[in-house]
């Protein structure tokens, strides 16, 4: 009678992260999202418009359609806007940023 048992690293691994991924539903929303949005297929934000704005808004507007709460996404990353301008920073440059930023103000 053979009492070993088969260790399935794999369905462990699965099961890890379908777990990371209820615990932290905010969290991957968010970053999915605008991981698709400023670097897969950016969203277009016309001139003049506050696109970190915009982009919060429409990151909103999205996770409501998923029964996230914008309450929940304050707790997880704070201000959605603050937290888009970093990432433009981060992930289109300071510079492309810094003109954002600049456009608006006109």
């Amino acid at each position: 009678m053979n009492t070993s048992t088969e260790h399935d690293p794999k369905g462990e691994a699965d099961l890890s992260e379908d777990a990371d991924l209820m615990v932290n539903r905010t969290a991957h929303f968010v970053g999915d999202w605008i991981e698709e949005h400023l670097i897969e297929k950016p969203t277009i934000v016309p001139v003049g418009v506050d696109a970190a704005q915009e982009l919060a808004s429409q990151c909103i507007a999205d996770a409501k359609d998923k029964g996230i709460a914008a309450e929940d996404i304050w707790d997880e990353v704070g201000d959605l806007k603050e937290y888009i301008t970093k990432a433009i920073d981060e992930e289109i440059g300071p510079a492309v940023s810094t003109h954002i930023q600049d456009s608006q103000r006109s």
